[in-house]
């Protein structure tokens, strides 16, 4: 996928060295150079962009020991990487010339990175991974409320608690509602998953096992959840987002 990458974005690279003329939505011809600010992808291709091995953490130092911890481990900027894979090559070639693949291999695992040698965006400026990777809504907020906060609901519930409030919610122009639950269905939809979303929190407060903080908790990640989904940003909203978090 880095050959790939490297072939296809090659002109970008080159314009962000030297700029070009591009024509703008309104005609207006304007000096660019293309920078990579953002790339969408789900966290396995997060991995392999940023050269770590799986269930290692793309944007940070977090190893899979580590992942649950609730202060935040230090950047993986794309320099540090870079200078780890110059070091594991003149690891392989002055201790292990014979066997380089194997070599190389172990070397690398052991730092942690996938055995990737050339990065797309090693020669691309102002280009780093841990900051022009960005999550998708769909993976990164739906599928995290799905596989986490869902899975919390039924504990502190229970699947057959869960499932009766919800199909006695209140029917609602606009709203779906779930008559017969949602716990016995295996697989969901992005869609289903949003609707779940709108409703959780109303369906889970005031059970015996629900404290204050629960309460708290649930509300911030859906407040951040919604408030990620915004078209548009600015300073305030960033805020809100923060606060959320």
């Amino acid at each position: 996928i880095h050959q790939c990458l490297d072939i296809t974005l090659d002109g970008l690279k080159k314009c962000a060295t030297t700029a070009e003329n591009m024509t703008d939505a309104n005609g207006f011809v304007r000096r660019v150079r293309t920078f990579l600010l953002a790339y969408i992808a789900d966290l396995p291709e997060q991995q392999t962009l940023a050269c770590v091995r799986g269930n290692y953490a793309p944007s940070s130092y977090a190893e899979p020991k580590n992942l649950g911890d609730s202060t935040a481990h230090r950047l993986r900027h794309g320099s540090e990487t870079l200078n780890i894979i110059e070091e594991i090559k003149r690891e392989v070639t002055e201790e292990e010339p014979l066997d380089e693949l194997g070599a190389w291999k172990k070397a690398s695992a052991s730092h942690g990175l996938n055995g990737v040698d050339k990065p797309f965006w090693r020669d691309w400026p102002c280009s780093d991974p841990c900051l022009f990777l960005a999550p998708d809504a769909l993976h990164q907020l739906h599928k995290f409320f799905s596989d986490h906060c869902l899975e919390w609901a039924k504990n502190w519930l229970g699947e057959e608690e869960l499932d009766r409030r919800l199909s006695v919610l209140q029917p609602l122009v606009g709203r779906r509602r779930f008559p017969e639950g949602f716990t016995r269905f295996k697989q969901h939809t992005g869609k289903e998953t949003k609707d779940l979303e709108r409703v959780l929190l109303s369906t889970i407060a005031g059970h015996e096992s629900i404290t204050e903080g629960i309460m708290k908790a649930m509300r911030a990640l859906l407040d951040f959840i919604y408030l990620a989904q915004y078209g548009s940003h600015s300073s305030s909203t960033l805020r809100y987002l923060r606060n959320a978090l």
